[in-house]
């Protein structure tokens, strides 16, 4: 599932989410933070791989795996545009500019359109500052770039198997991201980067799972509920949801090379990884093969690929489930009939 949250006075504070499938009880959907209450949705979309308000909350940046991305009225849900050959979208609020990903490569939308290449498989965050736009790749670098001409101003390259998960620009002319081991775990680290030469700063740790913290106006909010100052580094106050509440995080997992592409990579990366002998059956330091990575995250084209290159569907992971279980338990019903045995 894939949900977002926005606040501001056009819309009330709304959360949206989306389910892989379509359907009475699938689709994507928006309800009232407050009360619950659903105020529109679209059962007709599905294998929505994310989900991104505009700049000012008056839209929806809507992205599905195999198919264009759609801008929906975030009062009606209704679709405003369609955009295809592009995965996603983020707006500058500054300006009229705009980052698409496109498969191979990004582009800066404004006066003109200028075409950046990727460095790696995925991009993970992109965030506008008031002239300039700094992304985050998986496995790669942080880059700082003019929004008029895409010239590079600086780089920040994360320490060896590390990257920065999200980033934020803020009203203190700095960037903000959170940053992860992505092979061998350990600490979520909150960083700073100034903004006109990328000069690193560690604030402090956060108790959060890597990918759930959401930033705020200087502020970082993790997922073990606590409000952290971006310019102290220190917890201002904690909300009510408690880590507690949500599974123990084991030992760290290390995710190789196709595990991770499994998960969020391209079509394009996965044949190649497996072209260059990344090994379909490898198991990670929890047991899951990538074909329990496409599974749960119902990737049915990723599935398909692994199947043809040798992947063994019977192999289960370190809690004893094979990828249709696992598949099953997400409701990713395309994806168990494609991992059932034939007869």
């Amino acid at each position: 599932m894939e949900a977002t949250v926005w606040r501001s006075t056009q819309v009330p504070i709304s959360c949206v989410a989306a389910s892989w499938k379509k359907g009475k009880r699938d689709g994507v959907a928006c309800y009232d933070a407050r009360s619950g209450q659903t105020i529109w949705h679209r059962p007709d979309l599905r294998r929505v791989q994310g989900l991104r308000f505009s700049a000012l909350g008056e839209a929806i940046w809507c992205s599905m795996e195999g198919g264009p991305v759609r801008r929906l009225d975030a009062r009606t849900g209704l679709t405003l545009a369609t955009i295809r050959a592009v995965q996603d979208v983020v707006e500058s609020p500054y300006s009229d500019h705009s980052l698409q990903l496109r498969r191979a490569e990004f582009s800066i939308e404004g006066a003109k359109s200028i075409r950046v290449p990727r460095l790696t498989f995925g991009m993970l965050d992109a965030a506008f500052s008031p002239d300039a736009l700094c992304l985050t790749e998986a496995g790669g670098p942080v880059r700082c770039l003019d929004c008029d001409t895409a010239s590079e101003r600086w780089r920040y390259q994360p320490p060896h198997s590390h990257h920065v998960l999200r980033i934020s620009s803020q009203a203190d002319q700095s960037f903000y991201g959170v940053q992860w081991g992505y092979e061998h775990g350990g600490s979520v680290t909150l960083i700073r980067l100034s903004h006109d030469h990328g000069a690193f700063t560690e604030v402090c740790c956060l108790n959060s799972f890597p990918d759930a913290c959401c930033f705020g106006a200087d502020v970082v909010v993790t997922s073990a509920g606590d409000v952290v100052s971006l310019s102290q580094g220190k917890i201002l106050r904690q909300l009510a949801f408690p880590q507690r509440d949500y599974p123990e995080l084991p030992t760290p997992v290390r995710e190789p090379p196709l595990h991770f592409a499994a998960r969020f990579g391209t079509i394009k990366t996965i044949e190649n990884l497996i072209a260059h002998g990344a090994d379909v059956n490898l198991r990670d330091d929890a047991g899951s093969t990538p074909l329990h990575i496409a599974a749960m995250k119902g990737r049915l084209e990723v599935i398909r690929i692994l199947l043809d290159a040798g992947a063994d569907p019977r192999t289960p992971n370190g809690s004893g489930e094979t990828p249709a279980q696992v598949a099953e338990r997400a409701g990713h019903e395309e994806v168990v009939q494609c991992l059932k045995p034939t007869p």
